[in-house]
């Protein structure tokens, strides 16, 4: 009964996706604003269907997996959440705030990994290349993107949450963040210190050197005040990535990310520098020849003062 909901509020959100995306596409066109371009915009909306087959099976299949082994060592059996709800049963307040905020609190986790770990960056770095910034962009992915989400959400599986309600909650946070990417959204002032918005979202997709890694939460931003990853948006943000990927075609973009990363491991000398290109920082060399991005916004800082 709940994957039955959960089937109806997947294809009821996107239905509403591709109705705002056309909503937004004619504000641009009428207002001559180029927010939209034909290639970009096919691309994203490509790979965001894509998604639904290939990653979704995989992500799904990693995170069922990974719930059989540690709900056996849950320290709680919690009561229903959503599945409650849709089933008519008690509903009790706190397991829906403890599930909401432990959620968005891994996914918080597994976002920031994925920005500060090259293999993951190499993942992810596909929905950060577009130049634009437009709902469109919300369902640019890449082929393995989310795939490694539930090796975060183990906390969740030790709090002794069903695997449904779990994954009603991870569709919930994903669906809340397609309004953010739109540039049609302001500042919403109080909100703006609880709540991610397109604001916040949008110094996410800069490559502003002092942007960068920046604003990782998905529906609340409390969690990047608290660890110090957060940045409003003062200065025009410039979207994209710092190394251009230099291509539309969905498969070079998807493998050229990886074919960089293997060129690098290749010129290291010994396993220990071949293993550490893997997971430490993107920019991170061997030989000091490339910078990370907490090396350049130090360059950038100490060229301000």
């Amino acid at each position: 009964m709940v994957e039955k909901y959960l089937n109806a509020f997947s294809i009821c959100s996107y239905v509403l996706f591709f109705l705002a995306i056309l909503i937004e596409y004619l504000i641009s066109y009428k207002n001559n604003l180029n927010n939209y371009e034909k290639n970009d915009s096919f691309f994203n909306i490509g790979t965001g269907l894509f998604y639904l087959i290939f990653p979704v099976i995989l992500g799904t299949s990693l995170t069922i997996f990974l719930y059989e082994i540690f709900s056996k060592f849950a320290f709680f059996e919690m009561p229903g959440v959503w599945s409650a709800l849709i089933r008519g049963e008690k509903l009790y307040w706190w397991a829906f705030l403890i599930l909401i905020f432990t959620d968005d609190f891994c996914y918080y986790w597994f976002h920031r990994i994925s920005h500060v770990s090259r293999f993951l960056w190499c993942i992810h770095e596909v929905h950060h290349s577009s130049k634009k910034y437009n709902f469109t962009v919300f369902l640019r992915a890449s082929f393995l993107d989310y795939v490694p989400q539930g090796l975060f959400y183990i906390p969740l599986f030790l709090l002794g949450f069903k695997l449904e309600d779990i994954f009603f909650q991870m569709a919930i946070n994903f669906t809340y963040q397609f309004w953010l990417h739109t540039k049609y959204t302001g500042r919403i002032y109080l909100l703006d210190y609880i709540f991610n918005t397109a604001s916040h979202h949008r110094v996410h997709h800069a490559k502003n050197i002092q942007y960068l890694d920046k604003n990782y939460g998905g529906i609340f931003i409390i969690w990047d005040i608290l660890f110090k990853t957060f940045e409003r948006e003062k200065e025009k943000v410039e979207y994209g990535v710092l190394h251009d990927l230099k291509t539309d075609n969905v498969f070079k973009l998807n493998f050229e990310t990886f074919k960089m990363m293997f060129r690098d491991i290749n010129k290291a000398k010994g396993i220990k520098n071949k293993f550490l290109y893997f997971i430490y920082v993107p920019g991170w060399s061997h030989d000091g020849s490339s910078k990370t991005t907490k090396q350049l916004q130090k360059e950038y800082y100490n060229s301000k003062i």
